[in-house]
């Protein structure tokens, strides 16, 4: 449902926002919607390797999520290596200026699909 070009889903008789459905890039995932919360990211892989469940890893992220914004405590309490207050906004439209034209290939990679049964 679309509302003032705000995309939501409804779930439980909740409100999920589109801004709570992350991606990530850099790895490779399928996410198994048969699983349990909790338990859903599967065949997670970087760079063609499978990563242990216990392989420290680094993410970028907004301020929103990295504060817990979105029902996620637990990445606010996680350790901050970098943090150049800069607004992912503005980074996509300094990279879009720059180059001049806005090119999908320059901004997506298919490395996710949703499956069932995994």
């Amino acid at each position: 449902m679309a509302q003032g070009g705000i995309t939501q889903a409804s779930w439980r008789g909740r409100t999920v926002w589109d801004y709570n459905f992350d991606a990530i890039t850099g790895v490779s995932y399928l996410i198994d919607i048969s699983r349990p919360v909790g338990s859903r990211i599967c065949e997670l892989r970087w760079q063609g390797e499978p990563l242990d469940d216990d392989q420290p890893f680094a993410l970028a992220m907004n301020h929103y999520r990295l504060n817990g914004g979105g029902g996620f405590p637990h990445v606010r309490e996680a350790p901050v290596l970098w943090d150049s207050q800069l607004e992912i906004r503005q980074l996509l439209i300094d990279a879009v200026t720059a180059r001049g034209v806005i090119d999908p290939a320059d901004f997506f990679v298919h490395n996710w699909d949703l499956v069932t049964g995994r």
